[in-house]
């Protein structure tokens, strides 16, 4: 398994993911949040990540996303690694938000981004990182357990009740 910076090179990858994960669910209610954009055209798409990197829109932070490749070259997961946290992100999302396709969980991807994406951040000097999710989300929450979290908080985030954990990642 190798974590991918997503580029224009995988388009076809890209597309085939979110094809299966859409068969199974909405992933564009999913985390993280470059789900959510449109990629009808890819070209933009790109260059809608690309930005989120290098000069992001004013209500956004840096940001890279990358994605899981399997063995089977299948991207299974995809992340985004905040650069820093503003006062939102210190709320809810943190410095990283990840998801695994539907069809593929249970399988250890998760905990395979995750950790990748931890490296990642370690690269870029982020020693401390933040991971939030709702509490009712099992599996991210033994995702980042896994990951060596430890739970900081709870709080209520719009109705939902949302743990909050930090990563050491020296």
């Amino acid at each position: 398994m190798k974590l991918i910076k997503l580029t224009k090179k995988y388009q076809t990858e890209y597309l085939e993911m979110l094809d299966g994960w859409g068969k199974l669910e909405n992933y564009k209610e999913q985390a993280p949040f470059p789900l959510r954009f449109d990629t009808n055209d890819f070209d933009a798409f790109i260059q809608v990540i690309e930005d989120l990197e290098l000069n992001p829109r004013f209500d956004f932070v840096p940001s890279s996303t990358y994605c899981l490749m399997n063995e089977e070259g299948k991207f299974v997961a995809i992340s985004n690694l905040r650069h820093y946290l503003n006062d939102d992100l210190k709320i809810m999302g943190g410095h990283i938000g990840y998801g695994t396709r539907a069809d593929m969980r249970q399988k250890g991807y998760a905990s395979k981004i995750l950790e990748l994406t931890l490296l990642e951040a370690k690269k870029i000097g982020i020693l401390e990182v933040m991971i939030t999710y709702t509490s009712e989300n099992i599996g991210s929450n033994k995702t980042i357990l896994n990951n060596k979290g430890e739970l900081f908080e709870q709080n209520d985030v719009n109705g939902r009740l949302t743990n909050k954990y930090w990563i050491k990642n020296e």
